[in-house]
Order: structure tokens, then sequence, then C-alpha cells
């Protein structure tokens, strides 16, 4: 669950970035 908190703190840091890994949200991983 670390990777999904961490991608839903960046998410939210980075609203921008968030767009780009909407469609792939585990190309972050």
């Amino acid at each position: 669950m670390s990777f999904f908190f961490s991608f839903f703190i960046f998410s939210a840091l980075s609203p921008e970035a968030n767009k780009s890994v909407k469609g792939n949200p585990f190309l972050m991983k």
C-alpha cells in the first residue's frame, strides 16, 4: 500500500503529472 500512498501524494502535489499518469498509474512503479 506504500506505493499507492506515494502515488496519491504525488498526484496531489503534481496535478499536471497526474494527467500523464492518469492512463498509466503503474508507470511510476
